[in-house]
């Protein structure tokens, strides 16, 4: 049975999700404050042109007032959700991230018993298919070695040497290396 894996921590790379998060919000209140701005100023000037008693303009001016006080808590209450939202998404990007950079390091360090595998709406998922298929890869390549020199060590005649030395040559010669 396959193992699931379940979010314990949100915050994985912390200046990853703040910038994500600081990001998302900017942006979001860059365009509420310029529609508050643009919708407030024109309504104002749409009701001072055309306001001739003052008793309207000044009950319209306190209408204006509560509806500035009320708009300004809805935006405080949402950016606050927004926040928060931000930080779960940008967790399933960052958790993704951080597990595989944990299990190549842990490749590099020689242990390639590691899953790559993500949860099934995580990021990356390519990324892991192929991190999980190089494992196998090389799992399959080192099973196939330590056989060779398993039949290696049992060998007694030179011709048997040669010839698993020659297979060794060839499974390693699959092997492209930097120079």
């Amino acid at each position: 049975m396959e193992k699931t894996y379940r979010r314990q921590h949100y915050i994985i790379q912390r200046p990853f999700q703040f910038k994500f998060a600081l990001v998302i919000f900017l942006a979001m209140f860059t365009v509420v404050v310029a529609a508050f701005f643009g919708v407030y100023l024109f309504n104002w000037k749409l009701i001072s042109t055309f306001c001739v008693q003052k008793a309207i303009y000044i009950n319209l001016y306190e209408i204006f007032e509560i509806a500035n006080w009320s708009l300004i808590c809805q935006l405080f209450s949402l950016s606050i959700l927004i926040a928060a939202a931000s930080i779960f998404v940008s967790h399933k990007i960052a958790g993704p991230a951080y597990r595989l950079e944990r299990n190549i390091r842990l490749m590099a360090k020689g242990d390639l018993t590691v899953c790559s595998r993500l949860r099934k709406n995580d990021e990356f998922q390519s990324l892991a298919d192929s991190v999980e298929a190089l494992t196998e890869r090389l799992n399959d390549e080192f099973r196939n070695n330590r056989k060779l020199l398993e039949k290696l060590g049992s060998s007694s005649s030179l011709d048997e040497i040669q010839k698993i030395v020659e297979e060794l040559k060839q499974v390693n010669g699959k092997f492209q290396l930097r120079q």
